[in-house]
């Protein structure tokens, strides 16, 4: 047995925070020790009913507001105090790194979900401040395209960068589709679906484009939230092309896969990613998905067939007309495609980290 600790933010609606749960739930069904430590109270997604979580209360309005190097020392400090008395072999930190770099310990593992420097030409700064947070540390990367960017991009030393994909527990998720939507109006019968957060890398702005190009009769759902700047940009961009009876913002759902199952397919045209869950749990729904081929993620994803669906990166006609062929299509979706995603797999990966590496 092996004893893990994973110390997040908080556990908001975020892909991130999807992952980190499934990957901590397949653990502790193999028989691991498993805690996860939340740095504030704020939990929006559904937490398996056997799995511990801990607040330990480091994150508050008054380091939000006075955020500096010191406040971060300081948190670090409370959350390493917690360590030393639970003793774990393995820590592993999501979405906290700027808190829990100031951790001395070796055990610790940085896991990026995300390409950090993205398509464009990038900055001094960037590179310059990932690089001081993640020089020297232990990293797992959700993709092959992420490893890349930390190692060529950030200038990482591959030798710390390990890849681990997100676990899917297919099972599950057919379950979760099974209990219907928990949308108290009814829903057209034919969409496409969005599900993701509501921020500039996603380009909403490229999603609405296309759709209102593609001419398709499907209704677009577009499922997520965000900053009130964000959905605010989206709603303008709504009746800026005149779609207000045909693109629903539904906002965040706790249990949106129903609805996932039920999409003639599932849209996505990110400038950036890591290794998009979303794409993964539609496939595994048998639902198809259409994504722009953004530097890292859906290419890792959509393969064996599948890859027809991925689009040049802000091509928004070639979108468009796939919209259009999409809903006339009837895609069967492989389950060879998704099972090195299953968490038994993936978990043994993880259960390795505490083993120790030759490189």
């Amino acid at each position: 047995m092996t004893s893990f600790v994973f110390v997040v933010a908080d556990l908001y609606g975020g892909g991130a925070q999807r992952v980190l749960l499934n990957t901590a739930e397949a653990l502790r069904k193999r028989g691991n020790k498993v805690t996860v430590c939340l740095l504030r109270q704020r939990v929006d997604l559904d937490v398996p009913k056997r799995l511990t979580l801990v607040n330990l209360r480091v994150i508050n309005r008054f380091t939000k507001l006075f955020r500096s190097r010191l406040i971060e020392r300081l948190q670090a400090k409370k959350i390493e105090s917690y360590l030393s008395e639970a003793s774990p072999d393995v820590v592993i930190s999501c979405s906290c790194d700027r808190i829990t770099r100031h951790i001395r310990r070796e055990n610790v593992y940085f896991w990026v979900h995300i390409n950090l420097t993205g398509n464009a030409e990038k900055s001094k700064k960037v590179v310059k401040r990932y690089n001081k947070i993640y020089s020297g540390k232990n990293i797992i990367t959700v993709s092959d395209g992420v490893a890349e960017d930390l190692t060529e991009n950030i200038g990482l030393d591959k030798f710390k960068v390990r890849v681990i994909s997100n676990p899917i527990d297919k099972d599950y998720l057919n379950e979760l589709a099974g209990r219907g939507s928990e949308m108290p109006k009814e829903l057209p019968t034919r969409y496409f679906v969005y599900v993701g957060r509501l921020e500039d890398r996603k380009r909403l702005d490229w999603l609405i484009e296309a759709y209102h190009h593609s001419a398709v009769s499907s209704s677009l759902l577009l499922v997520g939230t965000g900053d009130h700047s964000e959905v605010e940009k989206v709603r303008h961009l709504i009746s800026y092309y005149d779609l207000e009876d045909k693109v629903l913002l539904l906002g965040f759902l706790r249990n949106p896969y129903s609805i996932i199952k039920n999409a003639q397919g599932l849209v996505l045209t990110s400038e950036r990613e890591g290794l998009p869950t979303v794409l993964i749990e539609a496939l595994m729904l048998g639902t198809p998905c259409l994504s722009f081929d953004c530097p890292s993620g859906p290419k890792e994803i959509l393969r064996k067939g599948l890859d027809d669906w991925l689009i040049p990166l802000g091509d928004i006609s070639k979108f468009a007309k796939a919209l259009r062929k999409l809903e006339k299509s009837e895609v069967e979706v492989p389950s060879e495609s998704v099972r090195r995603f299953e968490p038994d797999i993936v978990a043994m990966q993880f259960e390795s980290l505490s083993e120790p590496q030759n490189h």
